[in-house]
C-alpha cells in the first residue's frame, strides 16, 4: 500500500503542482467496488451524505457532507469497471466551516481512480487527487483532503466487507478553535476530555481497541485507521460493527474538530443518541483554554 501522508511536499513552490495518492486492496469484486463509487446510492453508503452522480464522459459528479464541502466536478473519461476520471475546473480549498475560500484563485484539480482485480476476487484501488495549488492555505487542504482520502477509503472497505449494500445513518459533531491541534488531540484523549480511557498514541492499523468515553459509553473494536494527533478510524461493536471516528484538520488556518460516526444496522438511533451525548462535552473539550 503506498499513500502520501508521509511524503508530500507541502511547501515546495518550484513543483508546478501537487497530489494525493492512495492505493488500497478491497476484498470486494471490481463490479462492487465500481457500483460503490459511482451510482448516487451506494456512494453515501460511505463517502458523502449527499451525491448526484452521472458517470458517463460529460456527466456530472457532485457530492457534498449536508451542503457543505461540496465538490462539483465533471466526468472527463469513464471506462467502466476499470478508471473513472473527474475535474473540478474551478477548485477552491475550503474554510473550516466547509464554504469555498473566495479570496483563493481557484485551481483545475483531477480526480483519477482505477481498479484492478485482484486474484481471489478482490480489487486495488489507486486514487490521485492532483492540481493543488500551493501556499498556506492549500497547504491546509492537500494536507486534509489527503488524510481524508486515506481514512475515507477505508470506511469503503470496511462496508464493502461488512454492509454491501446496506443503507448508512450518519451523525456527527463539528467545532472549529483557533488552538494548535496537538493541543486538541491532547485534550480530547485526555481523561476529562472525550475519550478518557483506552487510546494510545502508537495505535496502528488492525489493532485491537477498546475506548471509554466521558460520556459513559464504550466504543470496542479494531483501528481501521490511526494517525497521531490527526485521525482515529475505529469499528464499533455498540453500533453493530459501525464506524467512529475522530478528526482533527486544519483549514484557512483554523482549527476543524470532528466525531463521526456511522451504522449500517438498526443501531442507527444509537449512534444519534450517542452523539447527542457527545455534543456537550466535546464543546467544552475543544473551547477549553
Amino acid at each position: 500500500m503506498t499513500s502520501g501522508i508521509d511524503h508530500l511536499p507541502l511547501s515546495d513552490h518550484k513543483t508546478p503542482s501537487r497530489s494525493a495518492e492512495v492505493t488500497l486492496p478491497l476484498d470486494a469484486p471490481v463490479e462492487d467496488v465500481w457500483r460503490a463509487l459511482t451510482d448516487a446510492k451506494a456512494l453515501v453508503n460511505w463517502f458523502p451524505t449527499d451525491a448526484a452522480v452521472d458517470a458517463r464522459p460529460g456527466g456530472s459528479f457532485v457530492i457534498s457532507w449536508e451542503g457543505q464541502w461540496q465538490w462539483d466536478m465533471t466526468v472527463t473519461d469513464c471506462e467502466p469497471l476499470r478508471r473513472l476520471r473527474m475535474l473540478d475546473r474551478a477548485a477552491r480549498p475550503f474554510d473550516a466551516n466547509g464554504h469555498p475560500l473566495e479570496q483563493a484563485a481557484p485551481v483545475e484539480l483531477a480526480l483519477e481512480i482505477t481498479l484492478e482485480p485482484r486474484d481471489g476476487g478482490g480489487t486495488v484501488l489507486r486514487l490521485v487527487h492532483s492540481g493543488f495549488g500551493h501556499g498556506a492555505m492549500w497547504d491546509d487542504e492537500l494536507d486534509g483532503v489527503t488524510l481524508g482520502w486515506n481514512v475515507e477509503l477505508r470506511a469503503l472497505r470496511h462496508y464493502l466487507a461488512h454492509h454491501r449494500g446496506r443503507s448508512r445513518c450518519t451523525a456527527h459533531v463539528h467545532a472549529t478553535s483557533t488552538r494548535p491541534l496537538a493541543e486538541l488531540w491532547d485534550g480530547l484523549t485526555a481523561a476529562s476530555g472525550l475519550i478518557a480511557s483506552g487510546h494510545r498514541p502508537d495505535f496502528t492499523e488492525g489493532d485491537p481497541c477498546a475506548l471509554r468515553l466521558t460520556t459513559g459509553d464504550t466504543v470496542t473494536g479494531r483501528v481501521a485507521f490511526a494517525r497521531r494527533g490527526r485521525q482515529l478510524l475505529v469499528t464499533a461493536d455498540e453500533l453493530g460493527d459501525g464506524l467512529f471516528r475522530l478528526s482533527l484538520d486544519r483549514a484557512a488556518g483554523e482549527a476543524m474538530v470532528q466525531v463521526w460516526v456511522s451504522t449500517w444496522t438498526e443501531a442507527g438511533d444509537h449512534g444519534r443518541s450517542l452523539v447527542d451525548r457527545i455534543r456537550p462535552l466535546f464543546d467544552r473539550a475543544v473551547a477549553r483554554r
